[in-house]
């Protein structure tokens, strides 16, 4: 079977909003020095993700997907200068939110016109499939930052019960 992929770049609409001050995981990772992790590029301060599952009347059910990650970056950067979401064409992502703290202490926001979104098209055995990717390239930073975003993404219609193990224990 033959199989193609094609990428159409589009604008998305995100609502974004601008972290105010710190907090205790940025603040974790400001603190950590590279020398206490020599064969490291980085360390993940905070990887966290909730999950909300609600049933709306009309609509049907709804996953809220927050994440949220915090990372000090020591070396090879560019490897985390973007960060891309992949999504359903029926997912969404309601809330955006980004930024670099370089070593002195400087907050760079991440800029909307850093936000993009892919649309792609696949097709396989006579099947075409669409699928979407969320990037943002994150605002120029230097070894010793620290960078941290988080984002919620609406799921409609589903709500992943194959991620976790629902199981009857005996």
């Amino acid at each position: 079977s033959s199989s193609a992929a094609s990428d159409v770049y589009k604008r998305q609409p995100v609502k974004y909003h601008k972290y105010s001050g710190m907090n205790e995981y940025v603040e974790k990772a400001l603190s950590l020095k590279e020398d206490d992790y020599p064969d490291m590029n980085g360390v993940v301060v905070r990887d966290f993700e909730d999950v909300d599952i609600t049933y709306l009347r009309g609509i049907g059910i709804e996953t809220y997907r927050k994440v949220h990650r915090v990372r000090k970056i020591f070396r090879n950067i560019d490897k985390y200068s973007s960060i891309s979401i992949f999504l359903t064409p029926e997912d969404k992502i309601d809330s955006l939110s980004a930024r670099v703290i370089l070593p002195d202490g400087e907050i760079k926001d991440l800029d909307e016109k850093d936000i993009y979104s892919y649309k792609t098209i696949r097709e396989s055995g006579g099947q075409k499939r669409e699928t979407q990717r969320v990037k943002f390239n994150l605002p120029r930073f230097e070894e010793g930052s620290v960078i941290e975003y988080s984002y919620t993404i609406i799921y409609r219609g589903r709500f992943f019960a194959n991620r976790w193990d629902f199981g009857w224990y005996k």
